[in-house]
Parts: structure tokens; C-alpha cells; sequence
């Protein structure tokens, strides 16, 4: 060990304190270098001669200060800035898993909130790469933003550089998706009502051999709260479920295989860029929708208005959304019962106790365009 570092109980120092400042130095004196992981725990307890619980400890101090950041089950990285900023601005961080178009739209209603308040916007994008998603975190809680809104990266259940916000007091809340495993603020829509509402659609129409097409994720909570709606919505009807009708994205000649072997007559996609996709595989394979296979989609796409078939869907509201995830997060900094920053009658969520933790399920509707029929018997 370092002769400048002898960690002892014989120092004042709290064993964590005499840890941390370690750590510390390897990184001034670039030991630890910018953007890479430090040892593991285990070999700093060996090194240094702690437990365990003590290297836990001095690491969490380092990344509520701005040295470190931790990355769910890859370990913790030394952060390119020196020190984390202890007075907050008049930002608000957003961070956008990818810029698609229910995400731009949160965006969009992010704006609108904040023009009712003194609060700007700043915005990273993590390129749906949840080490990248740490990154972003790290950067705007180093440049002191009042709060942030995440939209979480794809198939993660949990995240330790979210998961990190709450015990270093930083307002946050997450919007569209939320983490399976991890109890905060968030606004999604209602995917189990809209998974049972487009599933029930083509129950009604007169189908029982559906299949739920899936990309290639399973731990997204939208995803597995579609699926859990498509699975009630089967159940309600007494219609026996198989998990092999829920299937993954495969080659052209695949998916049309388990089709026909199946005898699938109607396909719930769990998104409209899926929906367009399988569209399109059918026409190419001699397959006309919705007269020899019904197809449905989740989001309410601009573009799915003007193709053809216009395609049935569930629509999602994501301006209201973010407008609300901002509302949400706004009065959570800045709480003041008798002065919050929204006026007593706007029609969005007002926030009574900022000690509460706030999960808001947005309605959503199902739209029948013609994509979809009624099964002939």
C-alpha cells in the first residue's frame, strides 16, 4: 500500500474516510484513470484491509461528490470531472434513451411545462446503452441541475446510477418506462390497460389464435406490462395461452412458419415500427391484411395514419407525458404548498407531499383504423 495511506484504527479518521481519501489520490494522481472501472471491492478490501461495507461506503461518498459513477453489474468508473456541484442551477437534465418519436414528443411536453416555470431544459441522449445512460447522469448531476427526467435505457430492470439519485436527495423522476426492480417517481402510459384493450379488440372481432410479436427485449417494463395485458385479456375469455404466442422478431420465413403452423389469424405487435415492419413482410409474402391476418399496434404513430391499411393501434399520450413528468419534478424541487410553481386548476397532477413516491399510470385509447377485421366463421 501506498506509505502516504496506512489505513488504521489507530487514525481518527473513520476507516471509510481514510478509504475514500485513498481512492481519492489514485485519482489525482491518475492511477485511476478518467472513464476507466477502479479494482473491484473485493480486491480493494484485500489491498486495503477493510471490509467490504467500508469500501461501499467510501465509494458511495465518491460518486455523490462526482468522482465516481457505478454501472448496474459492470462495476464503478472514475468520472472525468473533478467535483460535483453542490449548488444547483435553474436547469432541468433530460435524458432521452434515442430520439424516436414518442420520446421527441415527451420532450415536446417537457417544453411546454417549463415555460410555465423559471426552469430550462438540458439534454443528453444515452443511445439506449445503459453505461452511456450512467454517463449522462454523472455529467448533469456535475453540472448541478435543479432535477432530472430519464426515460430509462431498454431492458433493465434496475440501475445503480439511478438507483444512487435517491440517497444523494437529487430529484428525479422517470418517464415512459420505469425500473422493475426499484420504487420511485415516474409517469408511464397504462400498458396493461392498452395490451388488454388491443387484445380484446380482436377477441371481439372473433379470434382466439393471436400472437404477441415482441422485438428482441423482455425486460422493458412497457414491454412485459403489454404482455401481461395481452395474457389477462386472453384469460377474461377463456382462451388458453401458450408461451410460444409470445414471439420474438425472426427472419421473414420463420415468423410466416410459426404462423401457418399456429394457425395465428391475428398479430398484436408490441409497437407500430414492429406493426409497419410485419405489414410489410405480409406483402411480400402474398399476405393481404387485414383480409388473411389482422394486425395491431401499440403508440399511435403519425405515419400510421397514412399507410396502407391504416393501422389499428393503442394510443399513447407522450406530450402529456413528459408535460406531466416536468410537473411531477418541478414541484418536487420546489415545493411549496400554498406557492406551487402550477396554477390550483391546472387539469395535470398536483403534487401534495413531496415525500411521497408517485408511480402515474396515462390512460390510453384504442383507435380502429383498418388493419384489423372480423373473422369469418
Amino acid at each position: 500500500m501506498d506509505a502516504n495511506f496506512d489505513i488504521t484504527k489507530d487514525n481518527p479518521e473513520p476507516l471509510f474516510i481514510q478509504t475514500k481519501n485513498y481512492i481519492l489520490e489514485q485519482i489525482k494522481k491518475d492511477l485511476y484513470k478518467s472513464g476507466e472501472k477502479i479494482p473491484p471491492e473485493r480486491d480493494l478490501c484485500e489491498k486495503l484491509n477493510v471490509s467490504r461495507y467500508t469500501i461501499r461506503k467510501a465509494i458511495k461518498e465518491l460518486v455523490h461528490e462526482g468522482y465516481l459513477y457505478r454501472v448496474q453489474g459492470d462495476g464503478t468508473f472514475v468520472f472525468s470531472k473533478s467535483k460535483y456541484k453542490q449548488q444547483k442551477s435553474s436547469y432541468i437534465g433530460v435524458i432521452l434513451s434515442e430520439f424516436v418519436e414518442v420520446q421527441t414528443s415527451i420532450l415536446r411536453g417537457i417544453g411546454l411545462a417549463l415555460k410555465k416555470s423559471k426552469y430550462k431544459l438540458t439534454l443528453l441522449q444515452s443511445d439506449n446503452d445503459y453505461v452511456e445512460e450512467a454517463k449522462c447522469i454523472q455529467k448533469l448531476k456535475n453540472e448541478g441541475v435543479g432535477g432530472l427526467i430519464i426515460v430509462p435505457v431498454e431492458d433493465q430492470k434496475d440501475n445503480s446510477a439511478i438507483t444512487d439519485l435517491s440517497d444523494e436527495n437529487i430529484p428525479f423522476v422517470l418517464a415512459d418506462r420505469k425500473l422493475n426492480n426499484y420504487h420511485t417517481n415516474c409517469i408511464v402510459s397504462n400498458n396493461v390497460e392498452g395490451g388488454y384493450k388491443a387484445t380484446e379488440h380482436l377477441i371481439k372481432l372473433g379470434h382466439k389464435n393471436i400472437m404477441f410479436l415482441k422485438q428482441k427485449y423482455t425486460l422493458t417494463s412497457s414491454i412485459q406490462e403489454r404482455i401481461i395485458g395481452f395474457k389477462k385479456a386472453l384469460s377474461d375469455y377463456e382462451i388458453d395461452f401458450a408461451d410460444k404466442l409470445i414471439h420474438p422478431f425472426s427472419s421473414d420465413s420463420e415468423l410466416l412458419s410459426f404462423i401457418k403452423d399456429e394457425n395465428i389469424t391475428a398479430v398484436f405487435c408490441v409497437h407500430d415500427i414492429m406493426a409497419l415492419k410485419f405489414v410489410e413482410i405480409c406483402k411480400t409474402q402474398g399476405l393481404k391484411v387485414p383480409k388473411d391476418i389482422s394486425v395491431i399496434g401499440f403508440d399511435n404513430q403519425e405515419v400510421v395514419k397514412h399507410v396502407e391499411p391504416a393501422l389499428t393501434t393503442v394510443a399513447q399520450y407522450p406530450v402529456e407525458i413528459g408535460y406531466n413528468a416536468a410537473k411531477i419534478l418541478i414541484d418536487q424541487i420546489s415545493y411549496d404548498e400554498e406557492n406551487s410553481v402550477f396554477d390550483k386548476d391546472d387539469a395535470s397532477i398536483m403534487i401534495n407531499n413531496k415525500n411521497i413516491i408517485r408511480q402515474y399510470y396515462y390512460p390510453v385509447n384504442l383507435i380502429i383504423r383498418n388493419s384489423t377485421k372480423k373473422l369469418k366463421i
